[in-house]
C-alpha cells in the first residue's frame, strides 16, 4: 500500500467511499499505480482485479470503490482488468467488527466466478484499504482457486502496524 490509513489518507478515503467524493479515485489510483510501477519488473502481471462488493452494498453505494480504482490503474498500466470474484451474500461490514471477529468473518467470503479469466495469469488485486489482512487473505484464495498462478495484493491504504506498547 502506498499510503497509510491515517490522517488525511483516511478522511479522503472515506469521503471517496462513503460520500461520493469520485473525484479523489484519481489521486489514489495514481499512487496505486506508482506503487505498481515500482513493482512490476518483480510482479510480472498479467491482470488487474479486485474485491467485489456485496450486490446491497454496492446499490447502496452506486459504485465499488476498489474497481474503480482497478480500472483507473488498468489505464494507467495498460494491464487488463476484470472481474474474477463474487461476495457471497450476507456477510455484513467488516468496518465493525474486532481483528479477531474480522479474521473469523472473512473465512470463505469470496469465491472465484465462472470461466475466471484469472486461470494461469499473475493478477494484481485491488483493495481499498488493508486492516487486518483477513478480506485480501480470502479473496487470495479465492483467486488461486480459481487457478492464478501468482497474486499480488496492491491496497490504496493500510492501516499503520500495531505496537504493544
Amino acid at each position: 500500500a502506498p499510503l497509510l490509513y491515517t490522517g488525511e489518507a483516511a478522511a479522503a478515503l472515506k469521503r471517496y467511499k462513503f460520500y461520493r467524493e469520485t473525484s479523489l479515485c484519481r489521486w489514489f489510483s495514481a499512487q496505486a499505480a506508482a506503487c505498481l510501477a515500482a513493482h512490476h519488473a518483480d510482479w510480472h502481471p498479467e491482470l488487474i482485479t479486485y474485491v467485489p462488493l456485496g450486490a446491497g452494498r454496492r446499490w447502496k453505494r452506486g459504485f465499488n470503490q476498489s474497481e474503480a480504482v482497478a480500472r483507473e490503474v488498468g489505464k494507467q498500466s495498460g494491464l487488463p482488468v476484470r472481474a474474477t470474484l463474487r461476495k457471497r451474500p450476507m456477510q455484513g461490514k467488516q468496518s465493525h467488527r474486532s481483528a479477531q471477529e474480522r479474521q473469523r468473518a472473512a473465512k470463505g467470503v469470496f469465491c472465484p466466478i465462472t470461466q475466471n479469466p484469472a486461470k494461469g495469469k499473475r493478477v494484481i488485486l485491488i483493495d481499498d484499504v488493508v486492516t487486518t489482512g483477513a478480506t485480501a487473505a480470502d479473496a487470495v484464495r479465492a483467486l488461486r482457486e480459481a487457478g492464478a498462478s501468482a497474486v499480488f495484493v496492491l491496497a490504496v491504504t493500510c492501516t499503520p502496524p500495531y505496537r504493544k506498547k
